[in-house]
């Protein structure tokens, strides 16, 4: 079985379309970078498990108390707890009330934008806007 890298550069090949892919992020389960992800795909990896003692405690706060529950698997990533709001010019407040995904979504998107070598500067000269265009186009993820 060839590599997911391989797959990627095949199917460029057979189209017609022009395409252009400046830049990549995506937060998985066990995966943050491409290599990481055709490792996963090549060993045929599960990353459905139990949350771990980490993102548990997370969990704690929501659940209420003296109520018991019990934990399922689940497609858990890693440090979902790490968004730097600063970073974002996000008061911790309003980052602490905001959906989740959007959050993912502000660190991934900024990810692309750095793995295509842009910065904030070449953004400002460039007039460059970014939108959550997936509210727009109301995709759900549950």
């Amino acid at each position: 079985m060839g590599s997911l890298q391989d797959a990627i550069n095949s199917n460029l090949d057979k189209s017609d379309d022009e395409l252009a892919i400046v830049g990549l992020d995506f937060i998985l389960p066990q995966a943050r970078t491409l290599k990481e992800l055709d490792q996963l795909f090549s060993k045929g990896v599960d990353c459905v498990a139990y949350p771990s003692k980490k993102r548990r405690k997370l969990m704690e706060p929501f659940f209420e108390q003296g109520k018991e529950y019990t934990y399922i698997p689940g497609a858990y990533i890693d440090d979902i707890d790490q968004f730097d709001y600063n970073f974002f010019k996000i008061t911790k407040l309003d980052a602490e009330l905001m959906d989740p995904y959007q959050r993912l979504f502000l660190q991934s998107g900024w990810h692309a934008l750095e793995d295509a070598g842009l910065t904030k500067e070449k953004l400002k000269e460039a007039g460059i806007a970014i939108c959550d265009f997936l509210k727009k186009c109301k995709v759900s993820f549950s």
